[in-house]
């Protein structure tokens, strides 16, 4: 066996043959049988070598892809963000009381600009008010979230505190410090979470 000759014989071959069918690696063999062992080594070596290739050029197309996407905005997440956005005033009182918070507007404030996590019922209530799926709807509450601005301030005594993530259903009700019948009444709405 000379290697050299061996590896010209590989690289003439793929030269000829980017991309080699069965039918070609046949021909090969049968040209040189003296030297079948050693090709059929190389090219297991050189299938190998291209296969984790293309698995890079695929895993890095899709990524780009991913990324490409994600930059792009959706029409379906801007028409229900617009649905949002427009809900401003006396409207939001009426969409509490629809949907059974009563008169909690700070909680539904909270949910619609992202600030706090929407239960289960009451994003089933938001996804028949909105006519949008529940789905669209968590997914513009994150993006709201994420969106919304830091507030700038001075710290006196202790280190200033950014969340990090939105506030649970339960601290949002239990920061309000309502009466112990309105509390359960509405940490109830989180009970099939």
């Amino acid at each position: 066996m000379n290697p050299t000759q061996v590896e010209h014989i590989f690289r003439s071959f793929l030269d000829d043959h980017p991309d080699p069918s069965s039918e070609d690696w046949r021909a090969l063999l049968q040209r040189y049988p003296e030297y079948t062992e050693d090709i059929v080594h190389r090219a297991i070596s050189h299938g190998s070598r291209l296969e984790s290739e293309r698995r890079q050029i695929g895993a890095r197309t899709l990524t780009f892809a991913q990324n490409l996407l994600q930059s792009q905005p959706s029409p379906v997440l801007e028409a229900v963000d617009a649905q949002l956005t427009a809900v401003k005033g006396p409207q939001v009182r009426d969409i509490a009381r629809q949907i059974g918070l009563g008169e909690h507007v700070n909680l539904l404030n909270g949910v619609l600009v992202g600030r706090t996590q929407a239960p289960v019922r009451v994003l089933s209530a938001l996804e028949t008010y909105f006519d949008a799926p529940a789905m669209v709807l968590r997914a513009v509450f994150e993006q709201r979230f994420a969106a919304s601005v830091v507030p700038a301030f001075k710290a006196t005594r202790e280190q200033p505190q950014v969340t990090v993530e939105p506030t649970s259903w339960v601290d949002a009700v239990h920061s309000l410090e309502l009466s112990t019948e309105e509390t359960t009444r509405l940490l109830q709405m989180a009970e099939d979470d």
